[in-house]
């Protein structure tokens, strides 16, 4: 992220595989993805993101995102 801009410079999500037929499927990359105030981000600039941070010090996220014909969704915790 850039606190100074508010924004998360760039998300990729990679190695997707079709659980049925094993093909893979190129990266998403969501790019300079705008964080609100209350911690919230959004982006239709390149398909569709959303998600929030979340947990003391905001350590946590989740969300979800739709792009190139595959939908899903993503968490994560700061170690």
């Amino acid at each position: 992220t850039n606190p100074s801009s508010n924004t998360i410079r760039l998300i990729e999500f990679a190695n997707f595989v079709n659980v049925n037929d094993g093909t893979g499927s190129p990266s998403m990359l969501f790019p300079n993805v705008p964080i609100a105030a209350n911690g919230t981000f959004s982006s239709t600039s390149n398909g569709d993101i959303d998600g929030a941070f979340y947990g003391t010090g905001h350590t946590e996220v989740g969300g979800t995102f739709n792009q190139q014909g595959i939908i899903g969704a993503f968490g994560g915790t700061r170690q």
